[in-house]
């Protein structure tokens, strides 16, 4: 019989950071080990997992849901979560990614599409190969890709996720506000600005938006985030931006206004304290390491 998880279970944020030639992030072989439950974590991204071996459990804040091997789960982000196996250790390959980050260089015209996924479902979800085999097969060669290596194989992951994307915008989702009186507020305000990054935020509007106050929000933000809220939403602008200078399509100009900078000269010093260089020294920087 598995332990439930008890009432007000710690929550924290566990972001993963991408490299910014492709911000996708692989982790093959990891061992999931038995051990006490501690605290429950979520991440600022999808995650992709698929088991190799032993059964268990992945518990929620109000749910759980069993997996098997040669099964796949799919965790949207800011979803709490933690893995428990039923007897021995687990074995998994994980894929991590932002959609908004992988394809910043189709904002906006592709934000409609993939905003929708930091409003997806409360719950994770699974993919077997008979719960939904072409799901399932798009998996399958997805892990393919990343395990091989081969020539242009970011450029065949890239297609694959965006196809794996627009398959699950077809399915029913539903999203409601998370509740959780502690966490709660925080984890809304991380939806909204992964939704709202490029628009003016204010921090009292991110606090009224989600009926507490700006000194509480800005606490509370700081002690689960690590940073204070102004200072992750700087450090999230300027993540797309660096990825939009990569892509080498619009002027400096026009990235500062893309991620929410409508003046340039904001965006140069946000930029600078962020990366320790002006937005110029770091696109001459990457091109020079990398091109």
């Amino acid at each position: 019989m598995q332990e439930t998880i008890p009432a007000h279970f710690p929550v924290l944020y566990e972001p993963h950071e991408f490299p910014l030639h492709f911000p996708v992030l692989p982790s093959y072989d990891r061992t999931v080990t038995q051990k006490e439950l501690k605290y429950l974590h979520f991440h600022n991204c999808f995650e992709i997992g698929f088991c190799f071996s032993e059964t268990g459990l992945i518990y929620l804040e109000t749910d759980s849901l069993s997996f098997q091997p040669n099964e796949f789960t799919i965790i949207p982000p800011f979803i709490p979560h933690i893995t428990i196996n039923s007897l021995d250790d687990s074995h998994w390959d994980f894929i991590y990614f932002d959609p908004t980050v992988l394809y910043a260089a189709s904002i906006p015209a592709i934000s409609s599409l993939y905003k929708h996924f930091y409003q997806f479902k409360e719950t994770p979800l699974q993919i077997t190969p008979k719960s939904d085999p072409f799901l399932y097969q798009i998996l399958c060669s997805l892990f393919t890709e990343f395990h091989s290596r081969q020539p242009l194989y970011d450029s065949a992951s890239s297609s694959l996720i965006h196809i794996l994307l627009s398959e699950l915008n077809k399915l029913p989702y539903s999203h409601q506000p998370i509740a959780d009186v502690t966490s709660g507020p925080v984890r809304n305000a991380l939806l909204y600005i992964f939704s709202h990054y490029t628009e003016h935020l204010s921090i009292s509007d991110l606090a009224r938006l989600y009926g507490v106050s700006e000194s509480h929000f800005r606490r509370i933000f700081k002690q689960m985030v690590g940073i204070s809220p102004q200072e992750y939403l700087h450090h999230y602008r300027i993540q797309h931006a660096c990825q939009l200078i990569i892509q080498n399509k619009e002027s400096l100009n026009q990235i500062a206004s893309l991620v929410g900078y409508p003046a340039v000269s904001s965006f140069n010093r946000q930029f600078l304290q962020v990366t320790g260089m002006t937005p110029s020294a770091w696109k001459k920087n990457y091109h020079s390491l990398f091109t």
